[in-house]
């Protein structure tokens, strides 16, 4: 580590200190939950957690004030429309909106979405971020070339900006210019470990930047890849594991609670999301119900916050299909996240069908970008962005219809450039047949 990393580290701990070391205390009580051995210990704190967060909310929380009562399961899954549509009713009468933040999100998915979180939840969001990031590679003071779409809002300054070191690099207009800039800089030589955090659409960016590139770059003082935000198709994390000599792994988060699971770099299971269970409590519920999804079966993923008091989201709706599985010790994992409701894709039976399936036209030589369209019951628009070395339109056809039916109308259409959400992120795969874009 070099000298300014080491001096941003002690400033760190140095300001939390000064702020009563609440960072360092939930780093620490992260830790403690997430490597137990003692899973009986665990339920006990978690579920402490989950009474006092219910006691709070009945309490000081219009929604829930008829829930004081009921069970933890008995109460409600709440959708964000719900929440949006009684904004009022589900902020907490303890806080004032003047000390808390308000994250947003864009609405580039779906509905905008605000939300207020305490200056306690955000603590525990940034101790959260600062424990799952070691976790793979990274540490406070580090170099981060965090490739996103940078609003105004997100943009730090002063000691803020010193503090966190972070590199950013704009998604929207990320062209060849600019990722062979980005590559000269984090292949500098110097004594710092550099990491990258990155939409994985901009991850896809760099890795076929890289391989269709005369120029050799160094990376070897790359820690950590960490994709965020999409779905890291298998190649991507093929070609960024071979260019970086660094695993990559992909977060589950969303704006308006934190990191929910992250993938790690176990040999044995690669994939597998292991779930924060120290600051959320993460259900699968059925597609059609609110009743608990079966392991291993497609649900919906609902999450409890068990950290923002002054805006609870308890038994949230995120709008994201997953699956979710048990280990050899009865710890739940999530073994795949497919990515939004309104996005879910059937074949032409009405048959989900796995949103991973149109990942596969990555691995065919000459596709650039790509976008998978369901636009009819049994209609199915293919985009692609090729290049000469493209020949498999009769193989893509095949293969598409052995997943969604030979009775599949499927077209293929020629495209110059994939468009972005106004958020900066490319939908690879979605349905306007469900789900009509205005």
């Amino acid at each position: 580590m070099g000298f300014f990393e080491k001096v941003r580290t002690k400033s760190f701990w140095a300001f939390d200190a000064v702020k009563g070391g609440v960072v360092r205390k939930y780093v620490d009580d992260i830790e403690s939950i997430f490597n137990s051995q003692n899973k009986e210990e665990t339920k006990v704190v978690v579920n402490n957690y989950l009474d006092s967060l219910k006691q709070h909310a009945t309490s000081t929380v219009p929604f829930y004030k008829n829930y004081e009562n009921a069970d933890f399961l008995e109460l409600p899954v709440v959708s964000k429309k719900q929440i949006v549509t009684n904004y009022d009713s589900f902020y907490s009468k303890g806080y004032n909106a003047s000390d808390c933040v308000v994250k947003s999100t864009s609405g580039s998915t779906g509905e905008p979405f605000k939300v207020r979180q305490d200056l306690n939840k955000v603590r525990r969001n940034n101790a959260d971020t600062i424990f799952f990031s070691k976790l793979v590679g990274y540490n406070i003071g580090y170099p981060l070339y965090f490739i996103r779409f940078w609003d105004v809002s997100l943009r730090k300054s002063g000691v803020d900006a010193f503090l966190q070191n972070i590199k950013p690099y704009e998604i929207i207009g990320l062209n060849e210019a600019l990722i062979s800039e980005f590559c000269r800089d984090i292949s500098k030589k110097d004594k710092t470990k550099k990491s990258i955090l990155a939409y994985s659409s901009g991850f896809d960016k760099l890795v076929n930047y890289l391989e269709d590139s005369e120029k050799k770059y160094d990376f070897s003082q790359v820690s950590s890849l960490i994709a965020m935000s999409e779905a890291l198709s298998d190649t991507t994390k093929k070609k960024a594991a071979h260019f970086f000599n660094v695993p990559i792994v992909s977060r589950y988060s969303n704006t308006e609670n934190g990191i929910i699971a992250q993938q790690l770099h176990h040999p044995d299971f690669p994939n597998r999301f292991y779930i924060n269970t120290a600051s959320y409590y993460v259900e699968i519920v059925h597609l059609e119900n609110d009743k608990p999804a079966d392991h291993g079966t497609v649900g919906r993923i609902v999450v409890t916050d068990l950290f923002n008091y002054a805006m609870p989201l308890i038994r949230y709706d995120t709008g994201d299909l997953g699956v979710m599985n048990v280990d050899e010790h009865g710890t739940p994992f999530l073994e795949r996240i497919e990515g939004r409701i309104m996005d879910a894709i059937f074949n032409t039976k009405g048959d989900l069908v796995s949103s991973f399936i149109p990942t596969h036209l990555e691995e065919y030589p000459g596709i650039i970008e790509y976008q998978f369209d369901q636009i009819s019951e049994k209609g199915y628009a293919i985009f692609l962005v090729i290049n000469n070395k493209f020949k498999a339109e009769q193989d893509i056809l095949d293969y598409m219809k052995t997943h969604f039916g030979q009775d599949a109308n499927i077209q293929i259409n020629y495209i110059d450039s994939i468009p972005l959400l106004s958020s900066g992120k490319r939908k690879k795969v979605l349905n306007t047949f469900k789900n009509p874009i205005d």
